[in-house]
């Protein structure tokens, strides 16, 4: 048989994930944590790397377990409120609401396993809101709200992504 055929058999029945290290292969483990509750979670937001920086800046909300908790995370943050530095609501517009649309990636965390909500940001623009912290609904059992501080100033509409498994 030749060799191109005997590696499209075992291409058709290997899983795609055969070969690869085992942070890949977490989804199977996955399935067995219990969905998360929000005091098993932390919370931060960092601005990132945006891929298109001249055009938008980029910030992720990540969650991390508390010491020792082991869980998933899905969905997508609700009722998000931002407020100033002296904790007055701004509002702050959204570009749409698809990020609370299924279906969801169910994340693992832990204190080393952490899930991401990222969010696009307008660079420029003629509203500049001085963003300080930002409030929001979780997606846990029950669903509960949290709330963190926000790392600098941002222009809108924003645009939310899912809950996700972080991406390079």
């Amino acid at each position: 048989m030749a060799a191109a055929t005997v590696a499209a058999l075992i291409a058709a029945v290997l899983p795609a994930s055969a070969g690869q290290d085992s942070a890949r292969q977490a989804p199977a483990q996955q399935d067995s944590a219990q969905q998360c509750a929000a005091g098993d979670l932390t919370v931060r937001i960092a601005e990132g790397h945006s891929p298109l920086p001249d055009r938008y800046r980029s910030f992720m909300v990540m969650f991390n377990g508390r010491k020792g908790v082991d869980c998933r995370l899905s969905g997508g943050l609700a009722n998000v409120r931002f407020y100033d530095a002296n904790n007055q609501r701004m509002n702050v517009p959204f570009l749409n609401y698809a990020y609370l649309t299924p279906p969801y990636e169910s994340v693992h965390v832990s204190e080393t396993g952490t899930a991401y909500v990222y969010i696009k940001a307008p660079k420029g623009g003629t509203i500049d809101f001085p963003v300080a912290r930002m409030s929001f609904d979780v997606p846990t059992s029950p669903r509960s709200e949290m709330s963190t501080t926000w790392p600098s100033s941002v222009n809108g509409p924003l645009e939310f992504g899912k809950i996700m498994s972080g991406v390079s």
